[in-house]
């Protein structure tokens, strides 16, 4: 089997938890003796093509007015002409089409389509191919990916997002298949109109890389600190200033905080200006394994409704619990009170007050962590790589033409495809 993904980012240049899922999918088709190939957007613009562990990757220039995921501003009038371009961009389709006309797959798997933009959907279906969707975010009802708004989470579409994504509503119809990373997310995107001859087939969460084995942990020494996470990008809607807040306003001798990740250039300065060591340690990018082996608990105080948050069960593979919000995929992750807590977003009071019941009245850490290390197992590659390749096998059973279309790519009658620039191939 051939299966050709679809995603904004991938490994160097991936910035969550979608990209990671989409590289551990790819390389472990690669392991299992089939091929995997992955088309994704080249952040310098620059056409290439690679070897990376057995997966053939494109890396392919965007047509707009800039790369998304940039921590540079960008003044209004550029925005509103990137949205209007990733309404429809039919030159991106066309590109994609190069590329499955060339690799000529058995299945098209598309996770993130910013930058692609919806086009690729009926472009992929007039070569009979058949499509399976996952949901990592809100981009098929919404021009921020994220539902949310002058800092409130949105309870329905707005002018834009019903203007702009009128045709992802429009052509969802040609998917095949649809899973979901959680069922929140599908809960609020469905009332749109979206992908309304497909049901949405399943609920397939991230996976986590298979972490190392380790042992409940027993919790913070008396009268030590208690060492705070925050692991992922640094913008304002994430929230690290909501846990730095609530950790300077019980001191810096109870409560120490770990950052990790980067972001935005603005909110990332403001932070490091607003929270100075020992309150604070900004640790740039850095591996989970050195990451979690040194903490009590993670936050995750992200202010809008996060669709998943892969960080949180990989965290739960480390043993360590986390704070969540009570809002959008965390509540379907956390058990609160058992592998971590819920506290409402954006609330500094809540979470600071949770926090100082933590330092007064500890709970019994070694039940926690071995609860978040039981929980962890729902994450692992193996049973996530088995429910997607579940999905695949559902969209190649019910799909007319995929029979006719593997004869086509076993027969090597494959079409070429168009030089989009000159390609590098190599292999790391």
């Amino acid at each position: 089997m051939k299966i050709m993904f679809v995603s904004t980012r991938y490994h160097p240049n991936e910035v969550g938890g979608a990209e990671e899922t989409v590289r551990l999918l790819a390389e472990g088709l690669v392991r299992a003796g089939d091929q995997a190939v992955v088309v994704s957007l080249a952040p310098d613009g620059v056409p290439q093509e690679r070897v990376i562990n057995g997966v053939h990757v494109y890396y392919v220039p965007l047509f707009n007015v800039f790369f998304p995921h940039q921590s540079k501003r960008q003044p209004a009038w550029r925005k509103v002409l990137w949205q209007v371009v990733e309404a429809w961009n039919p030159v991106m389709a066309a590109r994609l089409g190069w590329i499955a006309d060339r690799e000529a797959p058995d299945l098209i798997h598309i996770h993130n389509a910013l930058g692609f933009t919806c086009a690729i959907w009926p472009t992929l279906a007039r070569r009979g191919l058949p499509m399976l969707q996952t949901l990592h975010d809100h981009y098929a009802a919404c021009t921020n990916s994220v539902m949310y708004r002058s800092d409130v989470n949105c309870t329905r579409r707005c002018l834009r997002c019903r203007v702009l994504c009128w045709p992802r509503v429009r052509l969802s119809r040609h998917v095949d298949g649809l899973t979901s990373v959680s069922a929140r997310l599908w809960q609020r995107i469905s009332p749109s109109g979206l992908f309304r001859r497909r049901r949405l087939t399943r609920v397939i969460n991230n996976c986590n890389s298979d972490p190392p084995v380790v042992v409940p942990y027993p919790g913070p020494r008396p009268g030590a600190p208690l060492r705070v996470g925050f692991l992922g990008r640094l913008e304002r809607i994430k929230g690290a200033h909501v846990v730095l807040e609530a950790a300077r306003r019980i001191g810096a001798e109870r409560v120490q905080v770990y950052i990790g990740g980067f972001g935005q250039a603005e909110y990332e300065r403001n932070l490091k200006e607003s929270f100075r060591s020992p309150l604070a340690t900004f640790l740039g990018r850095v591996a989970p394994a050195a990451f979690f082996q040194d903490l009590d608990i993670l936050v995750a105080p992200s202010l809008v409704e996060e669709a998943s948050g892969r960080v949180i069960h990989e965290a739960f593979g480390f043993g360590v619990p986390v704070i969540g919000v009570s809002a959008g995929g965390m509540v379907e992750l956390i058990r609160d009170g058992c592998t971590g807590f819920l506290v409402p977003a954006g609330d500094i009071t809540a979470l600071e007050t949770l926090l100082r019941r933590l330092l007064d009245d500890p709970p019994d850490w070694r039940t926690m962590s071995a609860a978040c290390l039981l929980e962890a197992e729902r994450f692992t590659f193996d049973r996530i790589f088995g429910e997607y390749s579940a999905a695949w096998q559902d969209v190649l059973r019910t799909h007319p033409t995929a029979s006719k279309h593997r004869a086509i790519r076993e027969s090597g009658r494959a079409m070429p495809m168009p030089r989009i620039g000159d390609a590098r191939t190599t292999t790391p």
